[in-house]
């Protein structure tokens, strides 16, 4: 007789799966490019990620800094990937400083918007990251302040001019906004990608929530 207590444990498991769908495979895929680009010729890739929730943007984020973990030598501190979730209520001083609490500065809350920045800056060289993931950038135009995605989209175009990091936008839909309201940004992001959900009307998509159904 099985268990209550199994039967918790293995819906935990399966509530806990992240399923790779071949969408999910191929960002996966295109961020790690964009990532070795940087480390091989110096010169960044930008990519825009969008998809509603659910879709595996934040694991997606997760896994790339699990496989490219920071790492502490003699020479300081190195942080290959670096994946900051954009806070709830955005501005660019808090999302400056949540970018500064990543990088280990112990004044994140000092200074302006702007020395904020000029830290970050340093810290990236610093650190030698080659590839920055933005999560939930959709918090902007859904939660920031009217002219938030505008000064958002400023803020971006300078730190990639001169950070020349490779980029990654991540979020839900209306996240394009940022991009279709400064055309020097959305210049920079050649490529996006779409994570969607199973469509059960596609039969290659219904083939693969099968296959997935069968092995659960």
């Amino acid at each position: 007789m099985i268990s209550q207590n199994m039967i918790n444990q293995k819906s935990a498991e399966v509530l806990s799966m992240v399923i790779k769908r071949p969408s999910f495979n191929d960002a996966y895929q295109l961020i790690k490019e964009a990532y070795y680009f940087k480390v091989q010729t110096g010169m960044a890739q930008n990519y825009l990620i969008v998809g509603p929730s659910g879709t595996g943007k934040t694991h997606l984020s997760e896994f790339l800094a699990k496989e490219f973990p920071a790492s502490e030598s003699d020479n300081g501190k190195n942080i290959p990937i670096l994946a900051v979730e954009i806070p709830s209520t955005p501005t660019i001083k808090n999302l400056a400083e949540e970018i500064l609490v990543q990088l280990g500065d112990p004044l994140y809350y000092r200074g302006s918007a702007i020395q904020k920045t000029t830290r970050i800056l340093q810290l990236i060289k610093a650190c030698q990251i080659k590839l920055i993931i933005f999560d939930e950038m959709h918090h902007f135009v859904d939660q920031g302040r009217k002219k938030a995605p505008a000064e958002v989209a400023d803020w971006l175009k300078s730190l990639i001019n001169k950070s020349q990091v490779s980029t990654v936008l991540m979020g839900l839909e209306q996240t394009q906004t940022i991009l279709d309201i400064n055309e020097q940004l959305r210049r920079r992001f050649s490529r996006r990608i779409d994570l969607k959900p199973f469509d059960l009307a596609c039969p290659i998509s219904r083939s693969h929530f099968l296959g997935i159904i069968k092995k659960i």
